[in-house]
């Protein structure tokens, strides 16, 4: 080990007066101490000294010595407000100059009852009355010996504790495990200058007492888990809502594969709207699957202004209008940063009454809502009625591959790609998708999960009073079902279906084509359209054939309808004065009066206005959406309950109103199935799961939730499995 009367690295000499051999257990730990202090005051003092006699070099030395006090003052008010008693106590060191002066230091913590001076400069020592405050003594000593004219003659080859001057060639090599840094062999050229009194006084060993306090410990934990939260909580978070330059008060910009896009600032978030996923399907592009812009020479010059919202594609409404646009393949983005950190899921927002029209209907977000639930919500334009899904012979002799219909579904592959590509631009996560679907809207996801062309598109699926029955027919049967429609149009080419103008197209579609009937079935009713087909591209096999082999996409799927969801036209506006023998007579003039079941009818839904609802809506919607989702393992199927209007019905877009935030509730009870139905919804959207304990993965009990001011579970939905049984549910079921 280092002999204890070498000087030990700093360039001073322990001195010999009051010196006590510190205690083992502390040594090491004194030995960091002492050096961690140490250093500072080395690399304040000069390095190379000046010239004899030069009143830099005392003046040096006394700024060290100011500065150690002030260091030492500080630490030991620290101490002293934890109640410590004592952390270090340093003996004299002494500081030997090339002039052969030597300048010592005390700097001591000691229990001093005594009251004396409340400060002390360096050279005055005295007792303090703050028994944790320092003395600081600075002395001078003459330094005799034969090799003084040997020093003075080396100007600038000593210094004051400078590295310059220190011998470590015979040094051992430094332990760090014994708490050595490497300093504690170093030797001064001066130790062999000095008289004997002097070397008796300055060999003396150095004692060091160190006493590291339970409440020193605690401190230094506290001030640790303070930086580690401070650093946790500077970081990116989802409630920070910054996001790209908001320029001239109200737009910001976004990169899309095809140049800039401008949105607009609205309720703290963004909107971007009318962007176009595809090529406008116009003139020889009409009849055509979506093909996306790819090419730049089809792009947009300079920033697009995605500032007006998307004119739907051509439709016909229930009261007969028709409206639109063919150039209508885009869509409008919500979200609530524009940014790369972060990514937020995505929901992409189909809806349609029908295949005919109707769309987008209540499938409509706000940026508002996409910053209340961070959320980036993406609403998709695409073709219907002929233009989106008329196959016919003339058309499929056009094109190669050799197929027609099924457009619009091209769309929204079309659209899903887009946002696979660009969403990320928009703060979006293009791994975490969600399509969501309502009425034909539901119908067209749900067909979605068994294109292998969906693969990887998205990866949850929502399904709000869909279809229950999908197509069976093939092309060819399909092309024979419409070729009395082609017929009536006058042409007998795909070259005249393009150029023939749109409103003729959509005005000679068959009114039993447009919306599927609201009503009990019946005998003399005509048979219902079937807009989608199995086109061998998009569409191969039949949806329960894919299912039941387990064939569709791996994504998670969650399907259910309001208990009100078909209300009949005819008895809408005269709901109020509807009697019980009103509605026994309803039922017993159609098929299910027919067939004998009038009495079980009104034993399980009553002779209300609502029970006749419900009936209804039991046929066409929920039973046979609820058999359709039993042929795929582990899905989920909800039920709204909950009254909504004063005729006692839930409404068909109950559920999607509340989603979407533009259901208003009157009373506490509908503000709690609001809340019911964004818990469920959005915990799925984020976390691709309805519930915490997740009943529904674990077995095949609790399928049904029925969703009042709360969401129960339930074993199942008993009428469905009547209406079964007796061949109802599904062949009368809701087409599109």
């Amino acid at each position: 080990m280092p002999d204890p009367s070498v000087d030990h690295g700093d360039g001073v000499v322990p001195t010999g007066d009051e010196s006590t051999q510190p205690d083992e257990s502390h040594q090491g730990g004194g030995k960091r101490l002492l050096n961690a202090i140490k250093l500072p005051l080395v690399s304040v003092l000069p390095r190379k000294l000046k010239p004899k006699n030069s009143a830099l070099d005392i003046a040096a030395t006394e700024a060290g010595c100011t500065l150690l006090k002030a260091i030492m003052v500080a630490i030991a008010e620290t101490i002293h407000y934890l109640n410590s008693l004592t952390l270090l106590h340093l003996r004299k060191r002494q500081f030997i100059l090339k002039d052969g002066n030597i300048f010592v230091i005390s700097v001591s913590f000691k229990h001093n009852k005594t009251r004396g001076c409340q400060g002390v400069a360096c050279g005055s020592p005295c007792k303090v009355s703050n028994p944790s405050l320092p003395t600081c003594e600075s002395s001078k000593r003459e330094l005799t010996s034969h090799q003084q004219d040997k020093l003075e003659t080396a100007p600038g080859a000593a210094g004051l504790a400078s590295m310059e001057t220190l011998d470590d060639s015979g040094a051992a090599e430094a332990d760090p495990d014994q708490g050595e840094d490497g300093m504690e062999s170093v030797k001064l050229d001066a130790d062999n200058l000095l008289p004997a009194s002097v070397a008796a006084w300055s060999k003396a060993p150095l004692t060091q007492y160190t006493r590291l306090p339970i409440t020193a410990v605690v401190v230094i934990f506290i001030i640790l888990l303070i930086i580690i939260i401070a650093v946790a909580a500077s970081g990116p978070r989802h409630s920070d809502h910054t996001s790209a330059p908001v320029m001239d008060g109200r737009y910001v910009e976004a990169v899309t594969s095809c140049g800039m896009v401008q949105g607009l600032l609205e309720n703290g978030a963004f909107s971007f709207r009318g962007i176009p996923y595809a090529l406008p399907p116009v003139h020889e592009r009409r009849f055509l699957p979506a093909r996306p812009v790819d090419q730049l020479d089809k792009c947009w010059n300079g920033t697009f202004l995605a500032h007006n919202a998307s004119t739907p594609c051509w439709q016909v409404y229930r009261d007969g209008s028709i409206s639109g646009t063919e150039d209508c393949l885009t869509l409008d983005v919500h979200t609530p940063f524009v940014r790369y950190e972060n990514p937020l899921p995505v929901v992409v927002l189909l809806g349609a009454d029908s295949l005919s029209g109707g769309s987008p209907g209540p499938m409509r977000a706000t940026a508002k809502l996409a910053r209340s639930k961070e959320v980036v919500f993406v609403t998709v334009n695409f073709r219907l009625g002929p233009l989106g899904f008329l196959a016919t012979e003339y058309l499929t002799r056009s094109v190669k591959p050799q197929t027609s219909g099924n457009y619009g579904l091209s769309d929204i592959l079309t659209a899903l790609k887009w946002i696979k590509l660009n969403i990320e631009n928009f703060n979006g996560d293009k791994n975490a998708v969600t399509v969501f679907g309502h009425r034909a809207g539901g119908t067209l996801v749900t067909a979605l999960t068994s294109s292998k062309m969906a693969k990887g598109l998205f990866s949850r699926a929502w399904v709000s009073s869909g279809s229950g029955v999908f197509p069976g027919k093939d092309l060819a049967e399909e092309q024979m079902d419409n070729s009395e429609y082609v017929q009536s149009l006058g042409c007998g080419d795909a070259d005249c279906l393009k150029r023939l103008d749109v409103k003729e197209l959509l005005n000679k579609v068959p009114g039993h084509w447009r919306y599927p009937a609201a009503d009990l079935p019946s005998s003399g009713l005509p048979a219902p359209h079937r807009w989608l087909v199995l086109d061998g591209v998009i569409l191969r096999q039949h949806l329960s054939d894919v299912w039941e082999k387990d064939e569709g996409l791996p994504i998670k799927l969650v399907m259910g309808a309001s208990s009100h969801s078909d209300v009949p036209v005819n008895l809408k506006t005269s709901w109020n004065d509807i009697s019980g023998a009103q509605v026994e007579r309803y039922v017993r003039d159609s098929l299910l009066g027919s067939r004998g079941l009038a009495d079980e009818v009104f034993r399980r839904y009553n002779h209300s206005y609502s029970g006749l609802v419900s009936l209804i809506s039991d046929i066409r919607t929920v039973c046979p959406l609820l058999t359709l989702s039993r042929s795929r393992p582990g899905v989920p199927f909800y039920v709204v309950t909950h009254p909504r209007s004063e005729d006692g019905l839930a409404g068909v877009a109950a559920d999607v109103e509340a989603i979407l935030g533009t259901y208003e509730p009157r009373d506490v009870e509908q503000k709690r199935f609001v809340t019911a139905m964004q818990e469920l919804f959005y915990r799925f959207v984020h976390l691709g799961e309805l519930r915490r304990e997740e009943a529904e993965k674990k077995s095949n009990q609790n399928r049904v939730l029925l969703i009042g001011q709360d969401a129960n579970p339930s074993r199942d939905y008993p009428n469905c499995d009547y209406w079964i049984a007796q061949d109802i549910v599904p062949r009368y079921a809701r087409i599109d």
